[in-house]
């Protein structure tokens, strides 16, 4: 259909380039007088679905092929009659999943698993895989396909991601009925063994203006619908403003940007446009994209309020615990300060006292030197005196004295010492003075205490 542009364009995931695993994302878009299609599939990113890469593929080449067959052997009526439909869609589904599965039994048989490419998958399959049991399971992967014709659209998915269509008014939806079995990061799959009871669709004879059909990793990057809605607007007015040929160099660079920011996962986004039918919508659409660049500019202010709101019950609670905490400071350094203040009171008498004993032990230190000086002199008249004692004895003078005050008698006896009665009286005041001049002892004829001769021996 020429009234349509199509395009169909997938970009490895940001995750999957520092990984090294392969682009499990898929997609392909086909186009004649008679219709319009575009294919997505996702491959399972777990590593017991070691062959989802494939298995996308596949889902994307088997269903171009049945959509081609199921178009030339439509019968229109079938399928516009609503009790029908049903059974119309699901044979065409059945045939999509028959296909998918000769294909991988095909591959399994000119490629058998090897014992190196099952290393990382559960020992629940990894057995099943080698014996070429279960093998589809390996394969797993989601499908989602849209037909336009002059007739009608049919959007059918079988997983997770979204179909969105666009009216001529501007208007956004995502039309296929979602299948509850998705949920979290659960999805349904080819490879489930009720695989065609998980089919949705959506059926319509208006034809929209724009349908884009984009796998989960697009989806995850954005946080609302809204925010998606956007994305297909952006390219809807790229399409009107600098034309069908511009939106795939324009989807190229996108994709990349969405991956790294986003989800980091596998991207795919597969359109068709029809520009005739937008046009009288690109009002609405700028005003939309105005509306929501406002919004979410609002949106940005809010949070930012939010956060100054948060950030300022944050700085009130640590202001009122450092409040708290300074007037214990205070307290403390007040206490402090007193304690010093009687420090340095108490200091100031010890360094006067210290000063006092300073004095006085220079006084006691002079004198003792002056006492040294005595006892030393003394200590020299005593060796002296003692001296002179020995003297006297080597002339065998016998000295005999009563008490200090008892005359001195000097008796000189063959064979007789000099003896000392009694020394108990002994005052120091009667000692000589050490600087006095040496004199030996004198007898004094005159005085009473004259030392008598002692009678000769008669022998």
């Amino acid at each position: 259909m020429k009234d349509y542009y199509s395009f169909a364009h997938t970009t490895i995931g940001y995750s999957h380039i520092s990984s090294k695993k392969p682009c499990q994302d898929y997609s392909i878009r086909f186009q004649n007088d008679v219709a319009s299609v575009i294919v997505v599939s996702d491959g399972h990113g777990s590593s017991n679905f070691t062959r989802s890469d494939r298995g996308s593929k596949f889902a994307c080449e088997v269903t171009m092929e049945a959509v081609n067959g199921f178009l030339q052997d439509l019968n229109l009526d079938k399928l516009e009659d609503e009790s029908l439909r049903d059974d119309v869609v699901i044979q065409l589904c059945k045939h999509i999943l028959l296909q998918w599965n000769t294909r991988v039994e095909e591959d399994v048989s000119n490629c058998p698993f090897t014992e190196a490419e099952v290393k990382k998958v559960a020992d629940k399959y990894k057995a099943k895989y080698l014996n070429g049991d279960a093998v589809e399971h390996a394969y797993g992967c989601t499908l989602m396909f849209v037909i336009v014709t002059h007739d009608f659209c049919l959007a059918v998915r079988n997983g997770d991601g979204q179909c969105v269509t666009v009216d001529c008014d501007g208007s956004f939806a995502t039309p296929i009925p979602w299948n509850d079995n998705c949920e979290f990061n659960v999805t349904t799959s080819l490879c489930d063994q009720e695989a065609i009871e998980n089919f949705r669709y959506y059926y319509s004879t208006k034809l929209p203006a724009a349908v884009y059909i984009g796998s989960d990793g697009v989806d995850d990057s954005y946080t609302s619908v809204e925010e998606l809605y956007n994305l297909y607007r952006n390219i809807c007015l790229k399409a009107l403003n600098d034309g069908g040929d511009a939106v795939t160099d324009y989807v190229e660079i996108l994709l990349p940007e969405i991956t790294k920011r986003g989800s980091t996962d596998d991207v795919s986004i597969a359109g068709l446009i029809n520009p005739a039918m937008l046009e009288d919508a690109k009002t609405a659409m700028e005003i939309a994209i105005e509306l929501r660049q406002m919004q979410l500019a609002e949106a940005r202010r809010e949070q930012q309020k939010r956060i100054l709101i948060r950030d300022i019950k944050v700085a009130e609670k640590k202001m009122a615990k450092a409040l708290a905490q300074r007037q214990d400071v205070r307290q403390k350094l007040h206490g402090m300060q007193v304690s010093q203040t009687s420090i340095f009171e108490q200091i100031s008498i010890f360094r006067r006292n210290a000063d006092a004993c300073r004095e006085n032990l220079a006084s006691l230190v002079q004198e003792e030197k002056k006492l040294s000086d005595i006892v030393n002199g003394v200590d020299r008249d005593i060796v002296r005196l003692k001296s002179e004692l020995l003297a006297l004895e080597g002339g065998k003078e016998d000295v005999k004295m009563a008490d200090s005050k008892a005359p001195l008698t000097i008796e000189t006896v063959e064979g007789v010492g000099l003896e000392i009665d009694d020394l108990s009286g002994y005052d120091e005041s009667d000692a000589v003075e050490p600087e006095t001049e040496d004199a030996s002892i004198e007898q004094d004829t005159e005085d009473e205490y004259a030392v008598q001769e002692a009678p000769a021996d008669s022998e």
